[in-house]
């Protein structure tokens, strides 16, 4: 989107975005077709701004509340993964900065979506031990795939046949 493409350069920085700026971005992402047969937001919302925005937009677009996926491992253990990645912007500066900032803001999301909506797995292990203990825990949760309504933009849509 030409959002996407003006915020690019800052993304591709590791600089932190705006809560409007972030706001913006998954909303339109999420008004996508494919979206309403049900997503993963990753890296989003990561204040307690972004989560009341989030809520109050997929309410108005008839989405189910979300459910909040919270992979439990250490901060050195973050560090280690982020600096195997070789991302570009996973200098150790911004690594730490973005884990102050969890700490900060993005540990209050755990108490906004409340033990109801949040799902706790073990994050130590390989990504397939991790990956089984993820879907064991949405399985358990009863979350299935897709969406029981369409997001409201997407019921405006006319279908689009053969």
């Amino acid at each position: 989107t030409p959002l996407a493409q003006a915020l690019a350069p800052a993304i591709a920085s590791g600089e932190l975005l705006d809560d409007a700026s972030m706001n913006d971005l998954f909303h339109a992402r999420l008004l996508q077709a494919d979206a309403g047969r049900g997503f993963i937001l990753d890296g989003y919302p990561v204040s307690a701004g972004q989560a009341g925005t989030l809520d109050a937009f997929l309410k108005e677009q008839n989405f189910p509340a979300p459910t909040v996926l919270f992979i439990d491992v250490s901060e050195d253990v973050l560090k280690a993964r982020m600096q195997k990645r070789r991302r570009a912007d996973d200098q150790p500066a911004n690594i730490d900065r973005r884990l102050r900032e969890y700490r900060e803001q993005g540990a209050l999301l755990t108490t906004w979506y409340g033990e109801e909506r949040l799902l706790r797995v073990d994050g130590l292990g390989t990504p397939q031990v991790v990956s089984a203990r993820i879907s064991r825990k949405i399985e358990e949760a009863g979350l299935r795939r897709g969406f029981a309504t369409r997001p409201k933009e997407l019921q405006r849509r006319p279908a689009v046949t053969p």
